[in-house]
């Protein structure tokens, strides 16, 4: 390393496929750096990458993970991907990237090789159409639509499918047992139940009222079908976790004091932030982004983080005064794991280049264009 500022190190992926990733390796792309994703593509990357991280955190670096063959034993994957050796990232039928359609992709889950991913531009008839073809073929790939975010397709259960912000707090070791607290989970299955059939109407005559309360409350305080009730309420009970969102809560506003846990009530599911001087104010009166960067700022400060953490960085909403701290957190991630970003708006972007060019020494900062 100079002496001066770090610069930026920019590379461009040609190509999007196993051997566009391993050019990255022999650009001396370092573990350790923080990346930022640009390009036409950057989304579908960046969810993928979010998946694999989570289910299969063995893994230590972003281009090891899209190689074909995982670099750790199998007991150190999650249990349920021991053997998977294989990803593909699809669009829609008439245009699925990597040249791979649904048939092959569903013989190489039927073989064992793997699981696949199917992201956005994905309509609700294109969901029932690939299940129904599943169907048709008496495949025992499990097929789980989450409209709003990716689709797995795998062996795993339905209810453990659900691409909830919790999941990317379990994939850094802070919820290890979020889908058995019998809190949650009774709601992360009728949830993954309303996903996966997408022919439920909860707001139908009849319909149970809690589930029309979640679905309001999803509705509401929802990005990409990550679902932030759930994170908020298991995120309570780890003090690690709790100190870094109040403190976030605190920027935006210093008279908080705490937050409640959900409740339901005539509007449907709630969650107040509590005032010193005694006021409560719904949390949905802030934006989605501001809500969901203040428990990604929480999950850098995890005792025991995955080798890999992916961001969508997309934060319009988020308050000018939390845009250095969580540049400076990330900062600070990318001594311990590997960070990928995309969706960074110019101030965010401008805010990490000066973190990085304070601290030459250590990770760098990259843009990687895809």
């Amino acid at each position: 390393m100079g002496d001066g500022p770090a610069r930026p190190l920019v590379v461009k992926l040609r190509r999007l496929d196993v051997e566009g990733f391993r050019s990255i390796e022999r650009l001396s792309w370092s573990p350790g750096d923080l990346t930022v994703l640009t390009g036409s593509r950057a989304g579908d990357l960046c969810a993928a990458a979010l998946h694999i991280s989570n289910t299969a955190r063995g893994w230590s670096s972003f281009s090891e993970a899209f190689s074909g063959e995982p670099p750790h034993p199998a007991e150190r994957f999650t249990d349920g991907y021991a053997e998977t050796r294989w990803f593909a990232r699809l669009g829609p039928p008439e245009e699925g990237a990597l040249d791979l359609g649904y048939e092959a992709i569903i013989e190489r889950v039927e073989q064992g090789h793997g699981w696949a991913i199917v992201y956005e531009r994905f309509t609700q008839e294109d969901d029932f159409e690939l299940k129904e073809m599943l169907e048709r073929q008496g495949s025992r790939a499990v097929f789980t639509p989450a409209h709003k975010g990716p689709v797995l397709a795998g062996t795993r259960p339905p209810k453990e499918q659900v691409a909830t912000l919790a999941d990317d707090l379990t994939a850094l070791g802070a919820l290890s047992a979020f889908y058995n607290d019998k809190r949650v989970q009774p709601y992360t299955e009728r949830l993954a139940g309303w996903r996966r059939h997408g022919r439920i109407d909860p707001s139908a005559e009849g319909a149970p009222r809690r589930f029309e309360a979640e679905r309001v409350f999803h509705d509401r305080l929802s990005e990409d079908g990550r679902n932030l009730v759930n994170a908020l309420y298991s995120l309570w009970d780890f003090e690690a976790l709790r100190a870094p969102v109040l403190a976030g809560l605190r920027v935006l506003d210093p008279t908080v004091t705490g937050l409640s846990f959900p409740l339901v009530g005539e509007q449907g599911l709630t969650v107040a932030l509590s005032h010193d001087d005694g006021r409560a104010t719904e949390l949905a009166a802030m934006s989605d982004e501001a809500v969901a960067w203040l428990l990604r700022g929480a999950m850098l400060c995890a005792v025991s983080p995955a080798p890999l953490l992916v961001l969508d960085a997309a934060e319009d909403g988020l308050p000018q005064g939390l845009i250095a701290p969580l540049a400076a957190m990330l900062r600070a991630a990318s001594e311990r794991v590997q960070v990928v970003l995309t969706g960074v708006s110019e101030a965010l972007d401008a805010a990490l280049t000066e973190a990085f060019a304070g601290a030459p020494e250590g990770p760098r900062l990259v843009r990687l264009e895809v």
